[in-house]
């Protein structure tokens, strides 16, 4: 990750990043720890509108902590990823949940008092999801097809309510061709929902039953969603149940569709 790719012909940075500016795409605890590969997918997607950006890794945001009530521990871990992220013109969170940490609780996670207040409303005021930065550019982009089969688009709950942009992921995936099939309660949570999967397992699990049956009834092959916490909650799910569905993050569904347009699409580079 660390050249900067070939940049596609068309596309230009979205507007509300200055041509030049750089842009942090935040890599995100879990894609760190267990799928690296969609945190080099975003990161090549950024790049390839034309941006530069770069990685951020290791910094938790602080929504485990904020989710369990413990308010020190997530000011704590949001005053040392707060410094990282202070020169970027803007923030790409290739998450929702994460994202809507950020947005809106940000602004209100410190005392008017703190040394870090202003430092976490102007990161809030920096930050998107990355559908929702890819949006603007998702028309001019040459997207090409791939042999997914039917797909699914699971809204995750954070994205829905949380992210400012509820319809992005649904607006790049539709302009970069997906076959998106309708199903069932779509717009429910999975139950998964980060530490009430670990203090619910039971209503968790049946939670993700119901889901895993409305897309199976749909006849969808593959599910995809920008929660990364999502996906593997219904993955693990699916593999006990011995159901044959694929689980994929929007970064990767939508960084293979444009790589393979011509040969003019983003580079991935693993590695740092």
């Amino acid at each position: 990750m660390s050249e900067q790719p070939p940049r596609p012909s068309s596309p230009l940075p979205p507007p509300d990043t200055p041509p030049g500016a750089e842009v942090a795409v935040l890599a995100t605890c879990l894609a760190d720890a267990f799928a690296p590969e969609v945190a080099a997918a975003a990161l090549a997607l950024v790049r390839g509108t034309g941006a530069r950006a770069e990685a951020v890794r290791y910094g938790c945001c602080g929504q485990p902590a904020w989710n369990a009530g413990r308010i020190a521990e997530a000011r704590a871990m949001a005053a040392t990823l707060l410094p990282r992220l202070a020169h970027y013109a803007t923030i790409v969170v290739p998450s929702g949940s994460c994202a809507a940490m950020m947005i809106r609780n940000y602004p209100h996670l410190f005392p008017a008092d703190s040394p870090w207040a202003e430092q976490a409303r102007s990161v809030a005021g920096r930050t998107v999801e990355l559908t929702a930065y890819l949006a603007p550019v998702a028309a001019a982009v040459p997207w090409a097809p791939e042999p997914a089969g039917p797909c699914a688009l699971h809204r995750s709950c954070h994205t829905l309510r949380g992210s400012g942009a509820p319809e992005a992921p649904l607006r790049c995936l539709q302009a970069a061709g997906c076959p998106l099939v309708p199903f069932a309660d779509d717009q429910e949570c999975c139950g998964f929902g980060g530490l009430f999967a670990v203090n619910e397992p039971a209503l968790s699990t049946a939670m993700a039953d119901r889901k895993l049956q409305a897309l199976q009834q749909a006849g969808v092959s593959t599910v995809i969603s920008t929660e990364l916490g999502c996906l593997l909650h219904l993955e693990g799910r699916a593999d006990r149940l011995g159901i044959g569905l694929r689980f994929r993050h929007v970064a990767e569904v939508l960084y293979a569709r444009w790589a393979k347009a011509d040969g003019a699409g983003p580079t991935r580079q693993e590695g740092g």
